[in-house]
This record gives structure tokens, C-alpha cells and sequence, in this order.
């Protein structure tokens, strides 16, 4: 496990670690580092809005993925102090590389 963060542009497997209203939490295989996959890059076929509870934004998200889910992420900055980083779900299909979750999928990232 490295300690050092990833860096920037860089395509990782990760696993799903948490999911909250903002966006889901993952762990880069191979770094000691966790990132965020905001919600906006998780998918085009989220359809909440501001006005939703966290709850029904949690449960939209956890529609498309799940706590344990093996993803490919995209490291689209590392932020200060180095132990922040944002994380892109959708540029990973841009890459040809397997979307969010185990195969590709129609409601899974653009």
C-alpha cells in the first residue's frame, strides 16, 4: 500500500466504501488514499434534485452502486492537503475502460 496519493489523470480499480447524498466514497486499490466520486460524475441517469432528501438521493445512488462494488476511477485532482482527492467516474468510459460496477451497463456512467 502506498502512501503517497495517485497521480492526477491516473485510471485506478477501487472499491466502494460508503455512499452519501454528495457523492460515493472509494479505495483506490494499491494507495492508502480514499476518494469521492461526487454525485454529478456517478452517472447522466441520476434524476434527484436539490429539493430531495439525503435519504432518496443515498438510495438513487445506491441503485447504481453498491458498498463492496469494484469500479474503474479516473484521479482528476489531488487536492491539499494530499490526502483529498476527487475522483471522475465517467471519464473512465471515454478511456474504453469497464464503467462503474462489474460490466457495462446502460444505467452505469455516460
Amino acid at each position: 500500500m502506498r502512501d503517497e496519493p495517485p497521480e492526477e489523470g491516473s485510471v485506478h480499480k477501487a472499491t466502494v466504501k460508503r455512499i452519501e447524498a454528495y457523492g460515493v466514497f472509494v479505495q483506490l486499490d494499491g494507495f492508502r488514499k480514499h476518494g469521492l466520486v461526487h454525485s454529478s460524475q456517478v452517472s447522466n441517469y441520476l434524476s434527484f434534485t436539490r429539493d430531495d432528501t439525503d435519504e432518496e438521493k443515498k438510495a438513487e445512488l445506491a441503485g447504481i452502486v453498491a458498498v463492496g462494488d469494484v469500479v474503474w476511477v479516473k484521479v482528476v485532482e489531488v487536492g491539499w492537503p494530499p490526502s483529498v482527492l476527487s475522483i471522475l467516474g465517467a471519464a473512465v468510459q471515454e478511456m474504453t475502460f469497464c464503467c462503474f460496477g462489474t460490466r457495462p451497463s446502460p444505467r452505469r456512467l455516460v
